[in-house]
């Protein structure tokens, strides 16, 4: 089983030590996915996303799906080109952002400001019968949201501070989060700090402290790796 990732961006140069957001997908998809494939495209290099593998994961990045990269219009055609084929689509954070944008969802820099540590969002009753959970507890690290939600998506889970947080495309056969299930707490935490000179202090200081919580990113990983075997909303 060949899975892409499709590689947007990556933790700050003074972070590279925790490795790449490519790694990072490996390394916590690999105990889920028996003798998969991880093939890592540099997309924000200019990389073509190639339609010859069995599943796709998005990652995140530091750009905003409405930034005039010269990248960006061709992922957004390719995540409607592997609708088309069937080829099961992850989006995780930007990744989540440009399923959206690509199917007609509105994403934008959200005024509630920046969401960091770890938050919790609630499931509705389908998320609830495809994530087998009540909700979701993860990592977020985000500005930007999705705004409006696209007609042909339904939503899995989400909260006051993020109403889309989870959202599913059953025709197209894609799954996003908002979440970051990939960074350990470890991690998180290093991220924050390197960007809490941009984020209120209080926000800053709660989430460093929301990180010593046990978190629920085995819900989130589970649901991506039957979303990639062909296995969700079918056991």
């Amino acid at each position: 089983m060949k899975i892409a990732v499709l590689q947007t961006g990556g933790p700050p140069e003074d972070l590279r030590a925790y490795g790449t957001y490519g790694e990072m997908f490996a390394g916590v998809l690999q105990p889920f996915i028996s003798g998969a494939n991880f093939i890592t495209i540099e997309t924000e290099q200019g990389q073509s996303a190639p339609m010859d593998v069995d599943g796709v994961v998005i990652t995140g990045s530091a750009s905003g799906v409405y930034e005039p990269h010269s990248w960006i219009a061709p992922l957004k055609e390719a995540v409607r080109d592997y609708g088309v084929s069937g080829v099961p689509v992850i989006g995780i954070c930007f990744g989540h952002q440009i399923i959206a944008e690509a199917y007609g969802g509105r994403v934008r820099r959200s005024g509630r400001g920046w969401g960091v540590g770890m938050h919790d969002y609630e499931a509705s009753a389908l998320g609830q019968k495809i994530l087998q959970a009540e909700g979701l507890s993860c990592v977020v690290s985000h500005r930007d949201q999705v705004e409006d939600m696209p007609q042909n998506a339904q939503c899995l889970a989400g909260s006051e501070f993020c109403p889309h947080g989870a959202l599913y495309y059953p025709k197209e056969n894609a799954l996003s989060f908002q979440m970051h299930p990939e960074m350990s707490h470890e991690f998180a935490t290093a991220l924050l700090l390197h960007r809490q000179d941009d984020i209120e202090p209080q926000r800053v200081e709660d989430g460093l402290a929301s990180l010593h919580g046990a978190s629920g990113r085995d819900i989130i990983l589970m649901a991506m790796a039957k979303h990639l075997s062909g296995r969700l909303n079918k056991e």
